[in-house]
């Protein structure tokens, strides 16, 4: 089968204190980081606006030409220092990755 479309989804849970400052640095240093790699098509990000029981406030999708790329990724310097910077920025873990998964397109209208 041919690498299609693939896409990294994310879902994020962030305390509303925090959240202007959180959504600044995510759209101005965190994506812009991620981007540098080169491997990521897009990426967007969603606000929940339904009350739906245990689903995250945030959803990131971050988009790839294919499977290889994002397995490229993963191993890419860029991500390791947008990690690290996590890491430092937001040491009192005030946000939380509640799960993160995989999906390769197969067909589309």
């Amino acid at each position: 089968m041919k690498d299609g479309n693939f896409i990294n989804l994310r879902g994020l849970n962030c305390s509303a204190h925090i959240e202007k400052d959180f959504i600044n640095w995510y759209d101005n240093i965190h994506a812009p980081m991620l981007l540098k790699s080169g491997l990521i098509r897009r990426i967007r990000r969603f606000r929940k606006v339904s009350e739906v029981q245990n689903a995250p406030s945030l959803l990131m999708i971050y988009e790839f030409k294919g499977q290889e790329q994002f397995a490229k990724y993963e191993e890419c310097p860029e991500l390791e220092t947008a990690k690290q910077d996590t890491k430092q920025r937001w040491r009192n873990k005030e946000f939380e990755s509640v799960w993160r998964i995989q999906y390769i397109q197969q067909k589309f209208w």
